[in-house]
């Protein structure tokens, strides 16, 4: 996580600190009131929550009282305090009967422009956390031979999902989407997004009202951790579910693009969706350049433009 830039904010451990001490609420009242008195100069918004992920949690007593955070941490010390016997280390769990934990997760989105500009906006990213019993660490193979089968069992033995603890918040990132883009490569779909944008007939409306960006990790052939960039849609739910009817052409097709505007909520959205996300199926623009080229203008010009040019060379975020 960056460090905020100006002298007056407080640090992002500070404002990390904060956050964690915040109960989590409905519509996230209390945390909003932590965002405003930590930094009151910005006025952040909450835009999206995604959540049915999860990852690993800790290792337990049956009771709930705290082993280890970490259960391969845990089992590496048994087996070194057993001097390596895996026996003796299964002989101690099958006395103990400790359990394993998970950690169920959802994302929240929160943003606040702070300057003219599409991409001129902080996003704050809060995890809300809730560590729930998961499985018995030892699993219903009655013969693991070694501890990576504890670690991960063939034949889990699950057990209720009964939360250890009411849920927490955990500040993830604290981002300044224009320095972000601006040490990305010129080329990055992300920026030609942010740049086509500030030229389509959305260009009066925030962009950070509408779409999110998102940060996507993961580890090269050499292990070596990347970050892609991707657009995130705000309103991508309801928008996934829109009837489009490629069969039709003309005004019944023009009036499908002002419908679909208007469910989004602002001008050349359909244009933004094919880009990002799976509301508009890609098949929408050739369809769309046809109509252009039998006479039909009903595009708006700065939205046909974008089409000639994304049908010369797609891209996709």
């Amino acid at each position: 996580m960056q460090q905020l830039l100006s002298p007056s904010w407080p640090t992002t451990a500070a404002l990390a600190e904060r956050i964690a001490e915040t109960r989590p609420r409905p519509h996230h009242a209390a945390l909003l009131a932590t965002l405003a008195k930590m930094l009151p100069d910005l006025d952040f918004q909450y835009r999206r929550s995604v959540g049915g992920w999860y990852r690993s949690g800790a290792v337990r007593s049956p009771g709930g009282s705290l082993l280890n955070a970490s259960l391969e941490d845990w089992l590496e010390l048994r087996y070194q305090q057993h001097d390596e016997d895996f026996a003796a280390v299964l002989r101690e769990l099958v006395e103990t009967q400790p359990v394993v934990t998970r950690l169920n997760g959802c994302i929240h989105y929160f943003v606040a422009q702070y300057a003219p500009g599409a991409s001129s906006f902080w996003q704050v990213e809060v995890e809300e956390l809730q560590e729930v019993f998961e499985r018995r660490l030892l699993p219903n193979d009655p013969n693991p031979n070694d501890l990576q089968d504890l670690l991960e069992p063939l034949q889990p033995a699950s057990i209720t999902p009964q939360p250890v603890a009411a849920p927490r918040y955990r500040l993830s990132r604290l981002v300044d989407v224009r320095v972000l883009l601006d040490s990305q490569a010129n080329d990055d779909p992300v920026q030609r997004f942010i740049r086509e944008w500030q030229i389509g007939s959305a260009a009066d409306q925030p962009l950070c009202k509408h779409w999110l960006v998102q940060q996507q990790e993961s580890l090269d052939v050499f292990h070596q951790r990347q970050t892609r960039l991707r657009m995130l849609a705000v309103r991508e739910r309801p928008l996934q579910s829109f009837p489009w009817s490629l069969h039709e052409r003309g005004l019944a097709l023009a009036s499908q693009l002002q419908a679909f505007e208007r469910l989004a909520g602002y001008r050349g959205a359909w244009y933004f969706h094919l880009i990002a996300g799976a509301s508009v199926p890609a098949e929408l623009a050739q369809h769309l350049l046809d109509d252009e080229q039998a006479g039909f203008h009903y595009l708006p010009d700065r939205e046909a433009a974008l089409l000639r040019r994304w049908v010369e060379s797609p891209y996709s975020c």
